[in-house]
């Protein structure tokens, strides 16, 4: 992989890491051709390229990532609201009022 911008750097750093790819240090023409060549003659890199394919597969894109978002998104408000309800309910039940080391009083 051959870096161009800021954040192919850390996506080349990881497909080398994950023996998918070779991050491409020197782009003279005699370097360029010996690192494709390796690639090539070595099939371990096309076998973790299609593991890693078949991982994305399974996560369903991007229309599953937005999903998981928006469940996460809707947990968080549901659980805030909750949260926000029983407040309200406690503080407008009784004063004075003690949660833990929370004293909250009407004066």
């Amino acid at each position: 992989m051959l870096p161009q911008t800021a954040e192919q750097g850390g996506v080349a750093e990881r497909v080398s890491q994950l023996g998918a790819g070779i991050k491409i240090k020197k782009t003279d023409i005699p370097s360029l051709l010996s690192t494709v060549n390796h690639v090539l003659s070595h099939n371990v890199y096309r076998q973790n390229a299609a593991l890693i394919a078949e991982g994305f597969k399974r996560c369903s894109g991007a229309k599953g990532a937005a999903d998981k978002i928006e469940q996460v998104c809707k947990d968080i408000h549901h659980s805030c609201s909750v949260l926000q309800n029983s407040a309200i309910f406690a503080l407008s039940s009784s004063f004075p009022f003690s949660f833990g080391s929370i004293k909250i009083s009407s004066a």
